[in-house]
């Protein structure tokens, strides 16, 4: 329990820190505070959430009944008492940052879509326009409020023609799990993104052969490898710079976009259901 509270708190999300041992793990978080401090700056945060380490010791727990259901003789221990309260759903609905639409405006701002330098540098302004994750998510995140993953591992085939337009199929695919049975749902291609040639780009990535709606998201010498993750590392790089988005988290930004889009709905006098659906 105590080694939760010595590590980096996104050492999951690295594959460099990932392969490492627990002590490896803690000898890494020590020495990012000491150089920190050396270098006259603030310590990075150490050790996961209150509810990241409630997931860890509650799976441990299971895989320990999973144990002694099965017929084995297991000490009569639990990991309960070590995990960390619960926030009340109220103080978490609180806490949580809701930016609005005037707070997300800013975000079609960047050189993303007003012009860049080039495909490998986006975040300098210049004459270029490029169809890509970088162009089209962020406006699926303010639009629909998705998961990161969810639009990052989408595949030619989840963009689908209804009977009511133009719309993104959210499932299992070859290149990704959804979190679970009711993540699974159709969501409505935006009209703005139709504008913007969005369809044709689905078409043109068809065209090509390639499996994934994004490919340049995935790495073909990676294993193990999440296209969210990639897509946020480079996102973030364009939030950073921009004077209008400074008001939202770098770390949760788009959380924040998905948590803003259900409270713009609600405040607009949407159904409770129909925004759960969504």
């Amino acid at each position: 329990r105590n080694h939760f509270n010595e590590i980096p708190p996104r050492w999951g999300q690295s594959a460099r820190l990932r392969v490492l041992s627990p002590k490896e793990l803690r000898e890494v978080a020590a020495r990012q505070c000491q150089l920190a401090i050396q270098a006259g700056k603030p310590p990075p945060k150490v050790g996961l959430s209150g509810a990241t380490i409630r997931r860890h010791l509650g799976n441990l727990d299971l895989f320990l009944h999973h144990v002694r259901s099965s017929g084995h003789e297991v000490a009569d221990w639990t990991l309960r008492i070590l995990r960390p309260k619960k926030k009340d759903k109220a103080l978490i609905r609180h806490e949580q940052i809701k930016p609005a639409p005037e707070e997300v405006r800013p975000l079609f701002d960047l050189p993303i879509y007003t012009g860049c330098k080039g495909p490998l540098e986006p975040s300098l302004p210049g004459g270029q326009v490029f169809h890509s994750a970088l162009y089209f998510l962020p406006m699926a995140f303010a639009y629909l409020g998705p998961r990161r993953h969810e639009m990052a591992g989408l595949a030619p085939a989840d963009v689908v023609e209804t009977v009511n337009g133009w719309a993104i199929h959210i499932r299992t695919n070859e290149n990704r799990r959804i979190k679970n049975v009711q993540s699974d749902r159709i969501l409505p291609v935006p009209d703005e993104m139709q504008r913007l040639g969005f369809l044709q780009y689905v078409e043109a990535i068809k065209a090509l052969g390639y499996v994934r709606l994004f490919p340049e998201l995935y790495s073909p010498f990676l294993e193990e490898q999440d296209a969210g993750d990639r897509f946020y590392k480079d996102l973030r790089p364009a939030i950073e710079k921009s004077e209008g988005l400074q008001s939202l988290p770098f770390d949760r930004f788009i959380h924040a976009l998905r948590h803003g889009f259900a409270n713009t709905l609600k405040q607009a006098g949407a159904d409770e259901a129909v925004i759960n659906d969504i």
